[in-house]
């Protein structure tokens, strides 16, 4: 019997990004209100943040969807409507819904959120054939491989992540996912798995007397990048 402990995927996480033209990963940062200590009042098109760590990707027709958290851990969708180059200070959007605080933070990529489940899905293409050799026994070769990713979960209606992955769908653009494990005892982070991928379903299923939920699968394009724990 191994000695090692089971794992339960409590605190595994799922994040997303929208990408524009390229498949390039996105550059993982935290972006922060910085409004001289007052609140963004609502509705405000424009967001001053600190400067920013990399560029961002968006467009009035293709929306970088974020999502602030206040102080009082509530949260602020925004939708992010005008491209920012590593650098600059401000965020043109869309009106926001609400407030929010000076100092309130919003992660890139986002996270996608009230997963129920987070599938790292292997398929592999074999090629068989019988020679005059193979004494009647099969033989053959794996000629393509292929990863699927499928999150289970409840629908946010204003959840950033949730609305990256609609956009793409709708938009027929690739998103950039990343799934990370819990961590296995004495490391600090577990397998990560990430690639850039097209959603290939994001139903939305509306029971009369239940939790309305939304399972999103998506189909990676080439080869993911898969780090293991550390």
């Amino acid at each position: 019997m191994t000695t090692q402990q089971f794992q339960i995927g409590r605190g595994a996480s799922v994040e997303v990004y929208r990408l524009g033209g390229t498949r390039v990963p996105p550059t993982a940062q935290t972006l922060t209100v910085s409004n001289a200590g007052s609140p963004v009042l609502a509705p405000a098109t424009t967001i001053p943040v600190t400067a920013l760590a990399a560029d961002l990707e968006a467009s009035a027709e293709l929306p970088l969807y974020v999502s602030f958290t206040n102080t009082d851990g509530s949260e602020v969708l925004v939708e992010v409507t005008a491209a920012a180059a590593a650098g600059d200070t401000s965020l043109t959007c869309t009106a926001t819904p609400g407030d929010i605080d000076d100092g309130a933070t919003a992660p890139i990529p986002a996270r996608l959120l009230a997963r129920t489940a987070a599938n790292v899905n292997t398929n592999s293409n074999n090629v068989t054939t019988t020679t005059f050799d193979t004494g009647g026994w099969e033989d053959g070769i794996v000629s393509m491989n292929g990863m699927t990713f499928s999150c289970p979960g409840n629908f946010l209606q204003t959840d950033a992540g949730w609305r990256q992955c609609y956009k793409g769908w709708t938009e027929f653009k690739n998103l950039y996912l990343i799934v990370t494990l819990p961590a296995p005892a004495g490391y600090t982070t577990g397998y990560k798995f990430a690639a850039p991928c097209d959603v290939t379903s994001a139903n939305i299923e509306i029971p009369a007397d239940g939790i309305i939920t939304s399972p999103l699968e998506f189909t990676v394009r080439g080869e993911p990048t898969i780090t293991d724990p550390s």
